[in-house]
């Protein structure tokens, strides 16, 4: 389940119907089916964006709901796997050339791309993958691999992007590790369960006991306050 830019909270169960909830815990939609074979193979998971979603049943075969507010089911091309992939991620309708969504599949060596109209294999012999997360502009793909190149052998339970050239990558009530675009790391240290929730200019950070809102500090900022800047000058002279 999760939210939707409308601030509708959508669940999907096993059998492929999809519920539709307001703030209020009120269903604010008729309920809808994800069709006949999500129905008999069964969902296994789902990932959205900002009013979209598609499901991957336990058959590999993916289907999509490219905008809630007219929910017509489609399945895209059969990816021809047979066995579940290592991690996926989806590159948004109004990011992608052809202007329908497109599902990234972590596949043994290399990285599956699913559309409407075919499959094509990207970064053969790089992987295997286990983390995939796209750039909030669907431009670029941050990945975790196998031999845990950033940091350890054991994969991290969340990936996120904060802003364009950083990515969060989270350890389940371990560490928070922020990965710049020269790959120098931050860490934050957290001591119960987090949520990265990324945003356009940043990731929410939620917790039991509180939201923090991290972000890169913006080039205007750094132009005003750095050392030797015309707005620190004048604040000396002030003195």
């Amino acid at each position: 389940m999760a939210w939707t830019d409308d601030q509708v909270l959508v669940c999907v169960v096993q059998d492929g119907t999809v519920y539709r909830y307001n703030v209020h815990a009120e269903l604010c939609a008729p309920q809808f089916s994800m069709g006949k074979e999500c129905f008999e193979q069964g969902v296994v998971e789902c990932v959205f964006w900002g009013n979209g979603m598609i499901c991957i049943t336990e058959g590999f075969q993916i289907f999509c709901v490219p905008d809630f507010k007219n929910p017509v089911p489609c399945k895209l091309a059969d990816p021809g796997i047979e066995e579940y992939p290592l991690c996926l991620a989806v590159i948004e309708p109004q990011y992608t050339m052809s202007g329908n969504v497109e599902v990234l599949l972590g596949v043994g060596d290399h990285v599956l791309v699913v559309e409407e109209d075919g499959v094509q294999q990207l970064g053969v012999g790089v992987g295997p993958f286990q983390k995939m997360a796209v750039s909030q502009n669907g431009k670029y793909l941050a990945t975790f691999t196998h031999d845990g190149r950033l940091l350890s052998s054991l994969p991290p339970e969340q990936i996120a992007w904060c802003g364009l050239d950083s990515v969060l990558l989270y350890w389940d009530e371990k560490e928070l590790l922020m990965v710049g675009p020269n790959g120098n790391p931050v860490s934050y240290l957290y001591d119960e369960p987090i949520r990265l929730i990324p945003e356009c200019d940043g990731v929410k950070i939620l917790s039991n006991s509180s939201m923090e809102f991290l972000q890169r500090v913006p080039d205007s900022t750094v132009s005003i306050f750095q050392v030797g800047s015309t707005y620190q000058q004048l604040c000396f002279m002030m003195f």
